[in-house]
């Protein structure tokens, strides 16, 4: 499994839009620690196979980034 940051940043401030994309995040991957806009997640699929995913809650104008970060600075988070 590796860990991924997701950070997005919808242009339609609606709280139905985040917490439909937020729902969709924690039932299809592990999260390990949540801000307002910014998860750690853990999942055996690619950066890219999650941002595919996560696409169809995305708009135009919409930002979203998925990377994967190092597991020893994951611990240092939820330390």
């Amino acid at each position: 499994m590796s860990i991924y940051c997701i950070t997005y940043d919808l242009r339609l401030k609606s709280s139905k839009h985040y917490q439909q994309l937020l729902n969709f995040i924690r039932k299809n991957y592990e999260v390990i620690q949540h801000q307002k806009s910014v998860l750690i997640v853990s999942s055996q699929y690619s950066a890219e196979n999650i941002r595919k995913d996560l696409l169809h809650f995305i708009d135009d104008k919409d930002k979203l980034e998925v990377f994967e970060v190092n597991k020893s600075d994951v611990h240092k988070l939820v330390a």
